[in-house]
């Protein structure tokens, strides 16, 4: 069984080498960077014989943080993937009512466009990102891995499915310009108030995921609760130390110290040594980074 919840020092702690000191929660918010609505998830963790927290984020466009990561990610998965074609579809708003009709009518239209496109020119795989313009209408910014298209064909076959005659399709010639198109355009995207579905791409567009042989963590007992994880530690673990072990994971040095709350399951006992086995680690990241000492946050409001 887990021993008691210690209650915080006082005296000044020892660190390895060298510590975050944290002695308020705007610091405490700025070492724990993460979405602004995450939750808590606290699971008991037998590699480490630990408590972990782990920051449940909302993972949408609208965020700002989760908007990020999700950039980052498309744009090292898109760099991999080799596009060569860039191509730019609009939408006509004279046959439109609204911005959300003209989105309502053309969203399908790319897959659709696409289908036409691969019965005459064969392989096409593609990402597709949704923007708005300063007033509002939608347009798609595709990037295309494919043979040659020629430019009057596909604008014949997106005029015939939406009435709009503006195509723009121009080569890419390096995978570094295919990054930086698509950070460019995801990074100023709008908040689209009628879709959260700000990219897609067809099956095969990314290459296949490399082999990982690392062993993924195990995740028991696991629970949610309603805090931000800044307000979390600030609340139940001033005076202890925190241990950031991966990207998104940081060990408890103990179970949760809620008093008007019932407790976690006792897990397994646990060893004397929080470490990680050197063939073991975290999903994502890297293991033990840093360590960081919660003092005296302060009202957690």
């Amino acid at each position: 069984m887990p021993g008691p919840a210690s209650s915080p020092t006082t005296s000044k702690p020892q660190p390895q080498s060298p510590p975050f000191l944290i002695s308020s929660l705007p610091a405490l918010r700025s070492w724990l960077v993460t979405c602004p609505v995450a939750q808590t998830a606290v699971s008991f963790c037998p590699q480490y014989d630990a408590y972990l927290l782990i920051p449940v984020v909302c993972d949408r466009w609208s965020c700002r943080f989760c908007a990020g990561r999700k950039i980052s990610r498309l744009a090292k998965k898109t760099e991999q993937a080799k596009p060569n074609r860039l191509m730019t579809l609009t939408v006509d708003p004279k046959v439109h009512a609204s911005p959300r009709d003209a989105f309502d009518s053309t969203r399908r239209c790319v897959p659709e466009l696409i289908r036409s496109l691969r019965t005459k020119f064969g392989a096409i795989e593609y990402l597709r990102v949704t923007e708005v313009t300063a007033k509002g209408w939608p347009h798609y910014h595709l990037l295309i891995r494919s043979e040659y298209l020629p430019h009057a064909s596909v604008k014949k076959i997106w005029q015939d499915l939406t009435k709009a005659s503006i195509v723009d399709l121009r080569q890419v010639k390096e995978t570094f310009a295919a990054y930086s198109y698509l950070v460019k355009y995801l990074s100023k995207l709008h908040k689209i108030e009628w879709t959260e579905r700000h990219v897609s791409y067809s099956r095969a567009f990314f290459p296949p995921a490399p082999s990982d042989d690392r062993t993924p963590l195990d995740f028991l007992h696991r629970t949610v609760e309603p805090l931000h994880p800044v307000t979390f530690l600030a609340r139940y673990y001033s005076g202890e130390k925190i241990t950031q072990v991966g990207r998104n994971l940081y060990l408890l040095p103990n179970e949760p110290r809620n008093p008007d709350a019932e407790p976690l399951p006792e897990p397994p006992p646990p060893s004397d040594s929080y470490s990680v086995p050197p063939q073991l680690g975290p999903p994502l990241g890297k293991t033990a980074s840093k360590t960081i000492f919660v003092l005296n946050p302060g009202p957690t409001q």
